[in-house]
């Protein structure tokens, strides 16, 4: 074998490899991205089965306002609406912490008797 044949095996051989070192530059990124876009592909799709499931729900409500009475009545309840011939009573709960805020203010709020009965209607709230 001669030098010249050396040489160019060599240079076929150093010629592949500078080939695949630039393939594989050129193409690891861009395998690399085509992944990511997969990914997003495949996040955007679960995303738009639950907004149509979302979708499906909300037509399905807006159907029941239509056709249910019962169901507007129900909602309106809900937000604290009532009839034009209909009074609201709300029964607020107390907690023990409530209950000593209100005694104070209550006792602030309570009218005390004149310095000068002795014998007045006012007489001091039990506690």
């Amino acid at each position: 074998m001669n030098i010249w044949t050396a040489i160019y095996r060599a240079a076929v051989v150093a010629s592949f490899g500078l080939l695949a070192t630039v393939a594989a530059l050129g193409i690891v990124p861009k395998w690399r991205a085509m992944q990511d876009y997969r990914r997003r592909k495949e996040d955007l799709e679960r995303q738009i089965a639950i907004e149509e499931e979302l979708t499906k729900l909300l037509r399905q409500k807006q159907e029941r306002f239509r056709t249910d009475p019962r169901f507007v009545e129900r909602i309106a309840r809900d937000l604290g609406l009532a009839r034009s011939n209909e009074v609201l009573y709300r029964v607020v709960r107390e907690t023990a912490g409530d209950r000593a805020t209100n005694r104070v203010s209550n006792s602030a709020m309570r009218p005390t008797p004149p310095a000068s009965s002795t014998g007045s209607r006012w007489s001091p709230r039990p506690r």
